[in-house]
């Protein structure tokens, strides 16, 4: 091999040897113009690889997708700003990552490669909270990747912002046919008022895998004191208990219907159209 390469080096020179420096690059260029690319592509991407990980933090202060919007709220934006002004946050020890660059049906079983890599964040306990129209994430809540608001885990949500539940059943009726809270509501927040994230309404979920519950906490907290609504508790209908009927439907033939009354847990479920799947955190989630 390197005889090989060192005949054609010795043959390449001598073709080169009576031709002009201009005679000589225009050779080069044009018979070597492929490699040259491909060298200096490669090059360059071990730098920008190099810096990156030297510069760029590799841990998460807080991690939130955005799904289904084309709101300018990722990274850079006015909401990632304050946000990260309002909470404090040093981004240049660990990120503040506001994902809205993903876009799936949560009623849809088909292959999507934007909710195969939500799964995956979800389960490598990447992501944090996501944000849907009210009744997708009631759909995405049978499935099992976001976390029961009851558990432990999620540090008294279920309690602080009972007014505001979103409710799902769990697709396997392995945990019965009662709905736990998977979301919380924030319509009436500067998500829709202010921000236009969605038309008419916004609900946000917990990843089962959570890793920085105390900073989604954070962030519904700014949301709330943003939107000027006092702790988050205040009824969004108007009226003083805050009870508010939600509906969700699984988009399937069959339908799975459910309707839940917060601070009552009213349900009504058809479990035609649901897909038992394996599970974490007190729901079902896919394998």
């Amino acid at each position: 091999m390197i005889t090989l390469l060192k005949n054609w080096y010795d043959a390449e020179r001598e073709k080169l040897r009576p031709l002009s420096r201009r005679a000589k690059a225009e050779y080069v260029w044009q018979y070597y113009k492929l490699w040259i690319i491909a060298l200096v592509s490669v090059v360059g991407l071990s730098v920008y690889i190099t810096v990156h990980r030297l510069t760029v933090p590799a841990d998460n202060w807080l991690y939130v997708t955005f799904a289904n919007t084309y709101a300018d709220v990722g990274n850079g934006s006015t909401l990632w700003r304050d946000f990260v002004d309002a909470s404090g946050y040093d981004t240049r020890e660990k990120n503040v990552y506001f994902q809205n660059s993903c876009y799936f049906d949560p009623s849809d079983t088909r292959y999507n490669a934007y909710y195969t890599y939500f799964v995956a964040y979800v389960e490598a306990g990447t992501l944090d909270a996501i944000t849907m129209e009210r009744d997708d994430l009631a759909l995405l809540g049978t499935r099992g990747r976001l976390l029961d608001l009851t558990r432990p885990e999620a540090d008294g949500l279920a309690e602080k912002y009972a007014d505001r539940l979103i409710y799902a059943i769990p697709a396997n009726e392995e945990y019965g046919p009662d709905p736990v809270p998977i979301g919380i509501d924030l319509s009436d927040t500067c998500l829709v008022t202010e921000f236009r994230v969605y038309e008419k309404d916004c609900a946000l979920g917990i990843s089962a895998n959570c890793p920085h519950i105390d900073a989604a906490e954070r962030f519904l907290e700014y949301i709330f004191t943003r939107s000027g609504i006092d702790g988050g508790t205040a009824a969004h209908n108007g009226t003083d208990n805050g009870a508010e009927n939600m509906e969700a439907h699984s988009g399937t033939d069959g339908g799975a219907v459910l309707e839940s009354v917060a601070n009552g847990a009213v349900s009504e479920s058809v479990a035609n159209g649901m897909v038992s799947e394996n599970g974490a955190d007190g729901l079902e989630a896919e394998s």
